[in-house]
């Protein structure tokens, strides 16, 4: 949070930035077959999502009637949804399809026993059972390999994983003769979904140390190294694996799709980390794919507003209006480099466009409440103020802010009010204390002054603001000796 001074009384709470969220790049191409239509269903069902995972299996079942699995599995997913009678149809028409589909028979008996009918549930159990220990099973490694292949397609990610182990213990070298290396990344993948992070990227690395060019496993390790929820500050090695996948630019043209991915992802790193020219590097290196991407010219703006390049932030905020004008995100943020400029009439121009395009956008009003702070309009600050706490009541700035311009406004019982609700919601303030010590001191109440300027300076000993402030109303009260250590201190702490 940045604040200002203000009249040498008081803080006001200046703008803060929002991070924007903008849709995630799509990666691979539209299925066109059953077969891929599967493969996609499963990558949803893998994130839990319900309703693309059932249209990816229904579409593989259109191109394929006798689709024993993509029954199974989508009979699965209504499982999980708890829609039962659909779940019965779907395994019930596996089971048809394929009587020896014996994880079918699993799957319907827990829709039994989620029914409560535990007969059949047992039943189907058995069944499944005596099914399991009579289909054949080739004891070989690649035997085990399509056994995990089997188990993985039909959601039972353990067994899957006790196959796949039981191959690479047949055949620990990797001499059989078909694409064997692709079980470290099958079996790293189940590891990461099952949150064993670093087992999967064991995996991830043993298969690249076989292929060490191969994309795919290369946004797998990237993907993993840059998770917080897996491994603590490794996006050094996130932005390797990426840079790895960039430098294959040439041999990449028919997959543009994954190059931008690369930079994009490898951008976001950079802006983590703080390393903004480079995020501005990859974002350029965006616009060079995608020339006519509105988000990355925003991107690229956010990027220079950071580095406090209000100019060149404009211009790229020009070129994302330009390319898509109904994003109420663009104008904001194109007000706040106005506003940073001081031109102010700009600023106000942009946030009404934002305010038009979406009423409920809080931080034009809140941006707008400033620059009109500044313009000594009060009354429509507190009108823009005002609106921001209908959208988020509470919130401690706007509070502040609001009662500020009460106090501008002599309107000190409606300032008391805010500051004190702004103190319930955020007791750590050490500007709201100081605003309110403000208050009391305009009104004569010393000591309730001086408590809360106490208050401000002990939760920040670095105010000077508070230090000046008491200092004044010691010299009312005839503290000659404390107003000299206040004053004392202001000019230690002053630049």
């Amino acid at each position: 949070m940045q604040f200002k001074f203000h009249q040498h009384i008081f803080l006001l709470a200046v703008f803060v930035l929002c991070a924007l969220p903008f849709a995630a790049l799509a990666e691979g191409t539209t299925p066109q077959t059953s077969g891929e239509h599967f493969a996609e269903a499963n990558k949803f069902y893998r994130v839990n999502n319900w309703s693309k995972a059932i249209f990816h299996y229904g579409e593989s079942i259109k191109m394929q009637a006798d689709n024993a699995p993509a029954y199974l599995m989508r009979g699965t997913v209504y499982l999980q949804m708890k829609q039962y009678d659909q779940a019965l149809t779907d395994l019930n028409k596996a089971i048809q399809i394929d009587p020896w589909e014996y994880l079918a028979y699993y799957r319907r008996s827990e829709v039994y026993t989620r029914q409560n009918k535990k007969d059949l549930a047992e039943a189907d159990k058995s069944e499944a059972t005596r099914r399991f220990q009579q289909r054949p099973v080739l004891k070989t490694a690649k035997g085990y390999y399509e056994r995990g292949i089997y188990f993985e397609e039909r959601g039972f990610w353990g067994d899957a994983i006790i196959c796949y182990n039981e191959a690479i213990k047949l055949d620990p070298n990797l001499k059989e003769g078909f694409p064997f290396t692709g079980i470290y990344q099958k079996r790293g993948e189940l590891y990461e979904l099952t949150n064993k992070y670093t087992e999967a990227l064991e995996d991830y690395t043993r298969a690249l140390a076989a292929r060490p060019q191969n994309v795919d496993v290369l946004f797998k390790r990237a993907g993993l190294l840059s998770n917080p929820f897996a491994f603590e500050d490794r996006t050094t090695e996130a932005i390797r694996d990426y840079s790895a996948i960039i430098a294959r630019a040439a041999d990449m043209k028919w997959v543009p799709e994954k190059l931008q991915r690369a930079y994009e992802e490898r951008m976001y790193l950079y802006e983590e980390r703080g390393e903004i020219d480079a995020a501005i590097a990859d974002c350029t290196e965006l616009l060079k794919l995608d020339p006519h991407s509105a988000r990355f010219f925003f991107q690229r703006g956010n990027y220079q507003r950071d580095k406090k390049a209000y100019e060149p932030a404009i211009r790229d905020y020009d070129q994302a209006i330009l390319l898509d004008s109904q994003q109420e995100g663009y104008y904001y943020s194109r007000g706040v480099a106005y506003f940073n400029l001081k031109m102010d009439d700009k600023a106000i121009a942009d946030y009404n466009k934002a305010i038009e395009l979406n009423p409920k956008f809080f931080w034009p009003y809140y941006n707008r409440g400033l620059v009109y702070d500044k313009q000594k309009n009060w009354a429509s600050a507190v009108a823009d103020f005002s609106r921001a706490l209908e959208l988020r009541p509470k919130d401690a700035n706007s509070l502040n802010n609001r009662a500020v311009m009460y106090i501008h406004q002599k309107q000190w019982d409606k300032a008391l009010a805010d500051l004190n609700l702004a103190i319930e919601t955020n007791p750590k303030s050490a500007n709201t204390y100081n605003t309110r010590g403000a208050v009391y001191r305009d009104k004569g109440e010393w000591n309730k002054a001086i408590a809360d300027f106490t208050q401000a300076i002990t939760l920040d000993p670095k105010l000077v603001l508070a230090y000046k402030n008491r200092a004044v109303v010691y010299r009312q009260q005839n503290k000659i000796a404390e107003a000299d250590a206040d004053e004392k201190k202001v000019k230690e702490l002053s630049p």
